[in-house]
């Protein structure tokens, strides 16, 4: 049976009525983001079988079909990671294989703890699995005898296997680039098994944009403590106690916002979020020396010089202001006083983002 769905408003009447084909353990062939696949209800143990036999597979070959991350995160065990690259990807030509919970059936799990998840981005997959309430177990559609060859157009499907199935779903022409397959099933590790329709982008490929948001917070909060400092007199020590305090929770915060860590990764977040606020304090502290307290620090510059540089040989002192005057040197100052002070902070914080904060 050939049945015609637009894809940018799916029949609701339609879906019911597929919905209630799959529910009596129906087997289906329904458009995708990508290629035309085959479907039955995850509930269905004799969909399953009949889906086995059909395409001549065994249980590991199967991924199922999810209309939104809650969905997968039933069937398939989602950590802050996994949700964060879920989030990041789908729906789209993706299929994640993820570790597989309890509520799997035993028919799509013999032999294997891990289960491949789809979220497609089409509004006929996405009608059918709200509609039917449940996952769909699917597969995709090729040619007799190729592995490598998928089924377009929707009459040519229904011509080859419309007597096996019960319905074939005429969405339009598929394509034919299938899903890209990445393995998350191993803690804080990703690998891309087969590349295809979608272009998978790593969680880490977000590390320094993640550390330049902290770093910038974190770069003018050190400036703003600089300003305080000089022209706050006696309350230097306040302002010491607000800075150790404003960069802990801001370390904190954007710690937890990437999820779960390593006690490696966190402190290289760490380093790297204080190593680009140091540019941003080294900058500023530059600008605040040169420009906007020059008096101030002239007068602290004389008085250390008298107590240091004049009892010290080959001190120059024209030397020593050049080197105060150059930007260089104030940004290698800053970035090493700030990965030292995060490095410290670090040591204490950074095991907390072993657990979900």
């Amino acid at each position: 049976m050939l049945i015609k769905i637009y894809p940018d408003n799916p029949s609701r009447k339609t879906i019911a009525h597929v919905a209630e084909v799959l529910r009596a353990d129906g087997v289906i062939i329904y458009p995708t983001d990508g290629v035309y696949a085959y479907g039955c209800s995850i509930r269905s143990a004799k969909g399953i079988e009949r889906l086995k036999r059909i395409k001549n597979k065994s249980e590991n070959e199967f991924s199922i079909m999810c209309a939104d991350i809650s969905g997968i995160s039933d069937y398939a065990k989602v950590d802050t990671p996994v949700f964060k690259v879920l989030r990041e990807h789908l729906p789209g030509p993706f299929t994640f294989i993820l570790r597989a919970s309890s509520r799997v059936p035993d028919k799509v799990m013999v032999r294997r703890k891990t289960i491949g998840v789809r979220m497609a981005d089409n509004n006929i997959a996405a009608a059918i699995v709200r509609e039917l309430g449940a996952p769909l177990v699917t597969s995709s559609v090729k040619e007799h005898n190729d592995e490598t060859e998928y089924l377009l157009d929707p009459e040519l499907i229904q011509q080859q296997w419309g007597m096996e199935v019960d319905m074939v779903i005429d969405g339009g022409y598929g394509s034919n680039v299938p899903t890209t397959v990445v393995d998350l099933s191993t803690d804080g590790e990703f690998e891309i098994l087969r590349q295809g329709g979608g272009d998978f982008k790593d969680g880490d490929n977000n590390f320094w944009q993640d550390a330049a948001r902290g770093g910038l917070v974190i770069g003018g909060i050190a400036i703003a403590v600089a300003v305080g400092k000089t022209f706050a007199g006696g309350a230097g020590l306040i302002f010491s106690l607000v800075e150790l305090i404003a960069v802990a929770y801001c370390l904190f915060t954007f710690g937890k916002k990437r999820g779960e860590q390593t006690y490696g990764q966190a402190m290289g977040f760490i380093l790297a979020q204080m190593m680009l606020a140091g540019v941003i304090y080294g900058v500023g502290y530059y600008f605040l020396v040169n420009f906007w307290a020059v008096d101030f620090f002239t007068q602290q510059m004389a008085r250390a010089w008298e107590v240091v540089g004049e009892g010290t040989k080959g001190v120059d002192k024209a030397t020593v202001y050049k080197m105060w005057a150059s930007p260089a040197v104030w940004v290698i100052y800053g970035v090493l006083a700030e990965v030292i002070y995060g490095g410290v902070i670090g040591l204490f914080i950074a095991p907390f983002y072993r657990k979900r904060l």
